[in-house]
């Protein structure tokens, strides 16, 4: 048995009450002031959540969790994602929010699927993409759906790998969903940050200004550090407002890939690497200074 629903063509959690996603996607209206944080799974979404929240609340916590300052909009759509990924939010909580109030909200959505998009076709507010070299996304992913209650998805890092190349994995294709929105990025970059994973773990002091400017947040080197250290993953790993259970938060690190890819599946997973971002001009780093 798959441990997933398929909604739309996409793999998705099993905890997912299809019919009100179904309903999120075609019915949710989006407004100009909204801001969504995207990214395909396991690619530093939370690390991001935090990072806005804390730009939001001067870098403080304010004695508010992430999860609710920039809610995981489909998670309402979940009994079991809910509380624990958009505590105290529903669609209709959302939807009730004055017009005048800006609202955040996490995704992982292609840009097809996004909530009120009309097919990717209406997104009249700022997305906040985040993308993570697809090889560390793998590993990540690998250990979260083995680790994760909803799936205890049980089988070798060698069959998983095969799947996560096809997309026959929870969030689908990574090709297809880094694509899809660097297109769009590409076509609207004034309504988008695009932004690499690797980047920030190399300098997050410049990923932090980048968000603060795209959000239109002023920011002294007072802010700036004060995010950066409460961004950070060891503090997010043990503060009672932003650590999460079940092996949530891994290492972050950049190369990890090289401790699960044989010499043969990394030799695949180059060549379709090469098929598929051919002609697109989006390179990752793959840590290749890290050692062998």
């Amino acid at each position: 048995m798959e441990p997933f629903i398929l909604i739309r063509g996409t793999p998705q959690n099993p905890t997912f009450d299809a019919g009100r996603l179904e309903g999120l996607i075609d019915t949710f209206a989006l407004r100009a002031l909204d801001v969504f944080v995207c990214a395909y799974m396991r690619s530093g979404t939370s690390w991001t959540q935090q990072i806005v929240h804390l730009l939001r609340h001067g870098g403080q916590q304010a004695g508010l969790s992430y999860r609710q300052s920039v809610p995981w909009l489909e998670a309402t759509c979940s009994s079991v994602l809910g509380p624990i990924e958009a505590p105290g939010h529903t669609p209709e909580s959302l939807a009730a929010v004055p017009d005048t109030t800006r609202r955040f909200f996490k995704t992982h959505a292609a840009p097809r699927d996004l909530p009120g998009s009309r097919g990717g076709g209406h997104i009249p507010c700022k997305v906040l993409y985040v993308a993570r070299n697809p090889k560390d996304v793998a590993v990540s992913q690998y250990h979260h759906v083995r680790d994760k209650p909803a799936y205890r998805w049980r089988m070798s890092f060698a069959e998983f790998l095969d799947r996560f190349l096809v997309g026959g994995v929870p969030n689908g294709s990574w090709f297809d969903h880094v694509l899809a929105w660097w297109d769009r990025f590409r076509r609207n970059p004034s309504s988008m940050l695009f932004l690499k994973y690797e980047d920030l773990l190399t300098d997050p002091a410049a990923g932090v200004r980048a968000v603060a400017e795209f959000l239109d947040i002023p920011t002294d080197e007072g802010l700036v550090r004060r995010v950066v250290q409460g961004a950070d993953l060891q503090a997010m790993k043990t503060h009672p407002l932003t650590r999460m259970g079940f092996g949530h938060f891994r290492k972050g690190l950049c190369g990890q890939w090289r401790e699960y890819f044989t010499p043969e599946q990394n030799q695949a997973f180059d060549e379709h690497c090469r098929r598929r971002m051919s002609g697109s001009g989006l390179t990752f780093s793959f840590g290749d200074e890290a050692p062998t």
